[in-house]
């Protein structure tokens, strides 16, 4: 989870333009560094880690009952977004309200302001987890 966040954090300064060249070109080769600029794999990762776990759940299930059940197998889906739901509802609130208030700068109502109008326009897409398909090309960062 620790990679994830660093991740986001370095992509998130990638949108903007360097004052340092000269550190981003020996960052290059340092082994720490090269770890945190190549690891987009790990979101990848991080999804298929949660769904074996998912699936483990669902044959222990099984296993202990002899049989498949699509109620089971829905039980788990709504757990799953009811876990996550909370997490998302801050999310978008900071998205949608407090994020013009994070920052300042130069380049920061560039990139701050469509991404606010964005989620203020498609924040319903993410509750109901279909903003990869409505949204397709606006720029919310969750």
């Amino acid at each position: 989870m620790f990679g994830i966040i660093m991740l986001h954090r370095v992509l998130c300064r990638a949108s903007v333009p360097l004052l340092n060249a000269d550190y981003v070109e020996t960052a290059i080769s340092r082994v720490d560094k090269v770890a945190m600029m190549n690891s987009t794999g790990l979101v990848a990762t991080f999804f298929v880690i949660s769904g074996f776990l998912e699936a483990w759940l669902l044959m222990k299930h099984n296993a202990k009952h002899r049989r498949f059940s699509v109620a089971v197998l829905v039980q788990q889906f709504a757990n799953r977004y009811l876990r996550l739901l909370p997490a998302l509802a801050v999310a978008l609130a900071i998205e949608t309200q407090w994020l013009q208030y994070m920052g300042s700068g130069p380049f920061w109502g560039q990139t701050a302001d469509k991404v606010m109008r964005d989620c203020q326009q498609y924040w319903w897409t993410h509750f109901l987890f279909i903003n990869n398909y409505v949204a397709q090309g606006s720029t919310v960062s969750l």
